[in-house]
């Protein structure tokens, strides 16, 4: 039985720091890819002591191209375990989406958890209840309100 080369193993791949094992390279191939070799080091380490900006840090959320702000999640209740609905969101890229709510809970918490879900702002968006074709605006209005079943699905839609 014959021990290969731990380098030569592709499931074991070099280690950063060790160059590839030399093998039948003239002095001159050797001189060029040693030099290459430095070459890069320095300029890896030229690159990484260049100053950052303070304004920008690679653990800081970039500015948004448009000027927008970024989203800032909603604070939701906890999820009901009894006397509770679940209710099923359709967003505007069809994704389906469901959660429990208390059926004393507001509209506009089903619009703030589908905000929360998909990083976008659907407060003054509107719903859609396929069940009875009603579209639903006033947001204040609770679930109990608008006469909700359990296991409903609502579309939410751009208002007219």
């Amino acid at each position: 039985m014959s021990v290969s080369h731990p380098h030569h193993n592709p499931l074991n791949p070099t280690p950063p720091n060790e160059p590839p094992p030399i093998k039948n390279m003239s002095r001159r191939n050797f001189r060029r890819r040693k030099s290459s070799r430095q070459s890069l080091d320095s300029d890896i380490n030229r690159v990484q002591s260049r100053p950052t900006s303070s304004a920008l840090s690679r653990y800081s959320v970039l500015p948004d191209i448009n000027g927008e702000r970024p989203f800032t999640p909603y604070n939701l209740s906890s999820e009901p375990d009894a006397n509770s609905l679940h209710i099923a969101l359709k967003l505007l890229n069809g994704e389906r989406i469901q959660r429990r709510f208390n059926r004393n809970d507001k509209l506009l918490e089903l619009l703030k958890f589908a905000s929360n879900y998909s990083n976008e702002d659907f407060c003054n968006y509107e719903l859609f209840n396929p069940h009875n074709r009603s579209i639903l605006r006033d947001m204040e209005l609770s679930l109990h309100d608008v006469d909700l079943a359990d296991k409903t699905t609502l579309f939410i839609q751009i208002p007219d």
